[in-house]
């Protein structure tokens, strides 16, 4: 009992980065199943998380790196008091309703920045890397069972664009997300993975940008597939000829990609 409970706080330790970020998604599914009137459960629990780990940080940190963990939380804070202080001059400040956004609206660059300077080692931006793949997955088979099921929110009202199971409030903001996932998938595996996994993570990426219906995704898009054929030309150039087959491939099926995305 003594052993599993010393290798379930080792699992722990070694992977808290990892979960953290893979808990994202979750919480979007939770919220999205949750909602009511009084909001919802994901949001109850990201508010917790928002206030704990900055906490536990400033605790682990030491010197400049806590100083300078802190005046990135100040920054945000600042915000966040300006935007009450601009309330209160304009006559339209509501005290719940205002606390009540700000916390909603930290809780992703609180997040962000925590999650920054965690990233201070190997370990923590391997972890870093197996989360945002987890989340990355997590993401995509989402969307496809919310199809599947009919159950998918829209990106925007009229059933224009698809952002699969996120609450309204939210469905514009995850075309940052999608973004940023799908640029990191894309990077990822043209680093050199295995040809078909590369087409087929290349080509599930177009799907969920376009699905989306954002012009940040579109331009996302274009991003990956132009920055990814000059990675791919410069790794050429530089002289590595093992993958020259497979990097030629690749950079066809990225010309294709971004061809199909201006006719779309």
């Amino acid at each position: 009992m003594r052993v599993n409970e010393k290798s379930f706080k080792k699992f722990l330790y070694d992977n808290w980065l990892t979960l953290l970020i893979v808990l994202q998604p979750l919480l979007d599914i939770l919220a999205f199943w949750t909602q009511n009137e009084r909001g919802t459960a994901a949001g109850a629990i990201r508010l917790i998380i928002m206030i704990v780990l900055p906490i536990v940080l400033l605790i682990k940190f030491n010197g400049k790196k806590r100083l300078s963990f802190f005046l990135a939380l100040a920054v945000v804070g600042a915000i966040c008091l300006l935007h009450i202080l601009n309330g209160i001059r304009v006559g339209s400040y509501e005290l719940v309703t205002d606390v009540s956004y700000m916390a909603r609206v930290a809780q992703m660059p609180v997040l962000a920045i925590c999650f920054i300077f965690c990233m201070d080692d190997d370990s923590k931006l391997r972890q870093a890397e197996r989360g945002m793949l987890a989340a990355a997955a997590i993401e995509l088979a989402i969307l496809l069972v919310s199809v599947l099921t009919g159950t998918a929110n829209s990106t925007y009202s009229g059933g224009v664009g698809l952002s699969g199971w996120v609450i309204d409030s939210n469905r514009c903001a995850m075309s940052i997300i999608f973004s940023v996932l799908s640029m990191f998938s894309a990077f990822y595996v043209l680093k050199g993975r295995k040809l078909v996994i590369t087409l087929g993570v290349l080509l599930a990426v177009f799907a969920v940008l376009l699905a989306n219906g954002t012009k940040s995704c579109y331009l996302t898009l274009f991003i990956i597939c132009v920055c990814g054929i000059i990675m791919l030309v410069i790794r050429f150039l530089a002289g590595d000829r093992e993958t020259v087959k497979r990097d030629a491939i690749v950079a066809a099926a990225l010309a294709l990609l971004c061809a199909a995305s201006i006719r779309a």
